[in-house]
């Protein structure tokens, strides 16, 4: 590839991946992705704000990667029709 293709690539990459930033307000108005577990979506107000950052955290092997590859899949499926995408980031490389 040449410079101006990977530039490309990556001008497009970045406008899907990375949106305009939100403001607090704008995430609120928007209706929340359920996750399929209703005692989450509780605690959450209903789910997942679309276009904000959700952290895991907890001692190893309680089942945080199994949640979020199931809380992925859910918002995925429940979010189908809204154009939603899921970007998954393991920080601990285990």
């Amino acid at each position: 590839l040449y410079v101006s293709d990977v530039r490309a690539v990556v001008a497009a990459a970045a406008a899907v991946c990375a949106p305009p930033p939100s403001t607090a307000q704008q995430l609120m108005r928007e209706a929340p992705l359920p996750t399929g577990l209703a005692a989450l979506d509780g605690h959450l107000g209903g789910g997942l704000r679309p276009g904000s950052v959700t952290e895991i955290v907890g001692a190893s092997a309680v089942g945080k990667t199994e949640l979020c590859l199931a809380v992925a899949a859910e918002a995925l499926v429940t979010g189908h029709a809204r154009g939603a995408g899921v970007v998954y980031v393991d920080t601990e490389c285990g």
